[in-house]
């Protein structure tokens, strides 16, 4: 209905959560252990971001960024692959990869999404389908979809379903959570 609503639980304003902010002294600052890709499909570019992922929950933002192009053309997959393939430095000069990349399948490019993932299964790059409603988990074993060109099953990947809802509240918790540590030790 496009209602507008408020968040009922106390969270971090935007000034506290900018303060948060950190300066890296390397492309990784010191405890990251992993690193994922995220990437959201547009009609004109995907979207991505890599995180860093330390001990204690604690993660970190790496980098954001855009891939202009439809997500049908093979040169905006291979720029991805240039992101997912990259070694990002720690400052003791040791490199890690992406672990894995998860592809928002939903919108115009399912098919493509689809078909691009299973071509880089290897790589541990899969898509991703959110859901929406109570009792749905953030995450659960893959489902199988199929690949449909011009009305014939050509193949099928992983399809991982996303509880958006659940993961709203993981994400608004930890915030919630974080704020009430840094009270106390402050």
């Amino acid at each position: 209905f496009g209602e507008l609503w408020e968040e009922q639980q106390e969270i971090m304003d935007e000034d506290e959560l900018m303060g948060r902010r950190e300066e890296y002294d390397a492309e990784l600052p010191d405890g990251v252990l992993c690193l994922t890709c995220g990437v959201d499909t547009q009609d004109d570019r995907l979207e991505y971001e890599v995180v860093g992922y330390g001990l204690d929950r604690h993660n970190w933002g790496i980098e954001k960024g855009y891939i202009f192009g439809k997500p049908s053309d093979d040169e905006v997959w291979e720029r991805l692959d240039g992101i997912i393939d990259r070694v990002w430095q720690l400052k003791n000069g040791r490199g890690l990869k992406i672990s894995v990349t998860f592809v928002d399948s939903g919108g115009h490019y399912t098919q493509e999404v689809y078909e691009k993932c299973r071509a880089r299964k290897l790589k541990r790059v899969f898509a991703i389908k959110g859901k929406g409603g109570e009792g749905i988990p953030y995450i659960s074993p893959p489902s199988t979809a199929k690949i449909v060109k011009k009305g014939v099953v050509v193949g099928t990947t992983p399809l991982y379903i996303i509880g958006v809802d659940s993961g709203k509240e993981k994400i608004m918790s930890g915030l919630k959570a974080e704020n009430q540590e840094i009270q106390r030790y402050h």
